[in-house]
């Protein structure tokens, strides 16, 4: 008597977990197709086993032979998650001086990562940051993006957040000195003040696209006399302008020179119906001319003319 063997199906079991550091197993399987009411315990040259520790999806096969069933078998599968990372703490940044950027330079030695399993290997691969805006401060924000992870067990985690906070400072950058600052020609007035032309200074250590202008500065001649191109030392500069907070100006004083004109030669004066002398007639008219040469260091009268009308 021939007894053809039943056909059966054996599905391997499947798993879903979430990587933990530690091997994991699925195992077993299920039947169908069975007769006569057995289980899958009658199916006991069957076996379908799989182990894994890292994140990732493996075959659980089922593999075996019976006598009374023609089996059939479909794979199960282990499927092991990555666990999550939900933040990452402790990247710091360095202080700066000032460039007129918001760039950053980030530290990611210390980088602790919240999720992390005991024991294993992780480090910051990657992250950009960017102070929330440029300007000179102290404890200022700093924004970090893009962060993302390397290290031996890196490919067991997802992280969750991307992003974080830290502080750093940005210091003052260096004007060391300003030039382009002129003094107008004048004429001679016994001052040696000068008046200043601030409009084209320049400043050495400017970083491209800010705004920076001479908020104060005194202009002296080195003394009173007339004469061309002669010196003027500038003091007292200060620095004005939309970014000048971001600047210290390291010289502040500056030399020029421009030229102090003599007053008009021999300017003449001419005087009509000066107050008659208590000694004229009333009948006295008269034309007094005053000749008035001015020079550095006063008036010159170089002749009084009383003119005569009549008795």
């Amino acid at each position: 008597l021939d007894i053809d063997k039943a056909k059966a199906t054996v599905t391997a079991n499947s798993v879903s977990t979430v990587y933990n550091g530690q091997n994991q197993t699925a195992s077993g399987f299920t039947a169908t197709g069975l007769v006569n009411g057995e289980t899958e315990s009658v199916l006991s040259g069957v076996t379908a086993s799989v182990t894994a520790k890292d994140a990732s999806s493996y075959a659980n096969k089922a593999n075996g032979v019976d006598k009374n069933y023609d089996l059939t078998f479909v794979d199960g599968v282990l499927d092991i998650a990555k666990a999550k990372i939900n933040q990452v703490t402790g990247i710091t940044a360095n202080n700066r001086v000032y460039d007129a950027s918001t760039q950053v330079t980030l530290n990611t030695a210390a980088a602790q990562f919240t999720g992390q399993i005991a024991g294993d290997e992780l480090k910051v691969e990657s992250a950009k940051g960017q102070f929330s805006d440029k300007n000179v401060g102290n404890a200022k924000q700093v924004n970090i993006q893009g962060i993302s992870l390397s290290g031996a067990d890196a490919h067991n985690y997802e992280l969750v957040n991307n992003t974080a906070q830290t502080t750093a400072d940005i210091s003052q950058a260096t004007i060391q000195y300003i030039t382009g600052i002129r003094a107008n020609n004048r004429t001679y007035n016994g001052l040696t003040i000068a008046d200043l032309d601030l409009s084209h200074a320049e400043f050495n250590g400017i970083y491209a696209g800010d705004s920076l202008n001479v908020a104060t500065a005194i202009g002296q001649f080195d003394n009173a006399a007339t004469g061309q191109g002669k010196n003027v030392l500038i003091t007292d500069l200060s620095l004005g302008g939309s970014d000048a907070q971001n600047y210290t100006l390291v010289d502040r004083t500056a030399k020029t020179t421009a030229d102090i004109y003599m007053l008009t030669p021999a300017a003449y004066l001419q005087a009509i119906q000066f107050k008659r002398p208590h000694y004229l007639p009333e009948t006295q008219n008269a034309l007094n001319t005053v000749n008035l040469d001015v020079r550095q260091g006063g008036v010159n009268t170089t002749g009084i003319q009383i003119l005569a009308g009549e008795h």
